[in-house]
């Protein structure tokens, strides 16, 4: 089982959206047994609260609940509890760098560096005046996260289960 925690600053927009983006293309493909999946902040502000509104209507449009996520902190054993820890931008992967414990089994790395588009590059905070119409192959998922689409987190995660499935 792959046990994959998707990370963004606050843990209620970007992160929940990947989660929960994944959660739905592993669904799609029956292979839920495969992968743990979870989310969490680098700060702690938001524990307890759901996503943003914003997220959740997003989400919605695409099929996808997230509704009963509440936000959560990046704790020490996350480190130890996931093989694969994929920060939304890199002021969080450097966050998560500097909170590593010595000898943890967790690989790190930014979700886009899965992309075929633009790898590497952050998943930008979201905003309203960020928010337009989908295009391309991604308009199922379609949501714009701060300027990216939805559909490219999504190709990013789609490349995680094509590996792992190869495997």
């Amino acid at each position: 089982m792959q046990k994959i925690l998707f990370v963004c600053l606050g843990n209620i927009c970007r992160s929940p959206t990947a989660e929960g983006v994944m959660r739905s293309l592993v669904a799609a493909q029956g292979r839920q047994d495969e992968f743990f999946l979870d989310s969490a902040g680098t700060g702690d502000w938001h524990v307890g609260q759901a996503p943003d509104r914003r997220a959740q209507a997003a989400c919605r449009r695409a099929g996808i609940d997230i509704s009963s996520h509440r936000a959560g902190r990046v704790r020490r054993e996350d480190f130890q509890k996931f093989d694969l820890i994929l920060a939304c931008d890199r002021e969080n992967l450097r966050d998560l760098r500097a909170m590593m414990p010595e000898g943890s089994g967790a690989r790190l790395a930014m979700l886009r560096d899965y992309s075929t588009e633009t790898p590497g590059a952050d998943v930008p905070e979201s905003k309203p005046e960020n928010v337009e119409p989908p295009k391309g192959n991604g308009a199922k998922i379609g949501w714009i996260i701060g300027g990216v689409a939805l559909a490219v987190v999504a190709a990013a995660l789609i490349v995680i289960l094509t590996r792992k499935k190869r495997k």
